[in-house]
Order: structure tokens, then C-alpha cells, then sequence
């Protein structure tokens, strides 16, 4: 999802955190599966750059209750 690679491509923090917010509330209202993937896994790693476990512990939750047991495809 974009929300999660603009997230990551900007060096602005507060830009990066509008997009972060933009794109759960997107999720919120409800979208395609492969974005949530690409969003949650782009947000992880915005997490990691900034050594924050806080924000990659949640949104790995977030994709992992999302998936459940489904085997990968």
C-alpha cells in the first residue's frame, strides 16, 4: 500500500507518522488483503529504521491476527 512506502521513503518523521495514521485508517474502513500485507510489512520496517519495538511488535500483531494459521499461498 502506499501510505507504507511513502511512509518509509520520506526522512520527515511527523510526514512519515500522517502516512502511518493515514494508512490504518484506511485499514479501518476496510481493504484489499495484499495491501494490508504490504502496508504492515513496510510500517514494520519504518519501526525497525527508527530501533522502535513498540510500533514493529504492533503492527506485526496487527498482520499476524490479520493471517491467522492461513498457509502461505
Amino acid at each position: 500500500m502506499a501510505f507504507g512506502t511513502l511512509a518509509r521513503a520520506t526522512s520527515n518523521p511527523p510526514e512519515a507518522d500522517a502516512y502511518i495514521a493515514e494508512g490504518e485508517a484506511v485499514f479501518n474502513q476496510g481493504s484489499m488483503s495484499q495491501n494490508y500485507f504490504w502496508y504492515r510489512l513496510d510500517a514494520m520496517g519504518l519501526g525497525l529504521q527508527r530501533k522502535d519495538p513498540e510500533m514493529v511488535e504492533h503492527h506485526a500483531k496487527a498482520l499476524s491476527t490479520s493471517i491467522g494459521d492461513a498457509p502461505p499461498a
